[in-house]
């Protein structure tokens, strides 16, 4: 990854729930993400899903959020002392944000 990024647009995080479409189209990757709503109403409450966040990308961003993810997950699954031990050798300062 990139050691020197910077955020001029102050792009916020978003928060998902799951992947509602995908496909690919002149070789660029396309990820829809949606996140449910919950509106109260007379009898309850009413989950509605929509669409939070659309990611277009090319293959070789793809390939690498692929990779990005599989380590995170593999960290997730670890025992918690491999997990400290993933998270310190991933920073930058060899510590965990």
């Amino acid at each position: 990854m990139t050691d020197n990024v910077k955020d001029p647009h102050h792009v916020l995080p978003v928060f998902v729930n799951q992947v509602v479409g995908r496909g690919c189209f002149n070789g660029v990757v396309n990820i829809t993400l949606g996140t449910y709503q919950f509106t109260p109403s007379g009898d309850g409450v009413d989950t509605d899903m929509v669409i939070s966040a659309r990611i277009r990308m090319d293959l070789a961003a793809a390939r690498q959020l692929h990779d990005e993810l599989g380590l995170l997950f593999e960290t997730l699954e670890a025992p918690a002392q491999v997990k400290d031990n993933i998270l310190e050798s991933a920073q930058p300062n060899g510590k965990a944000n």
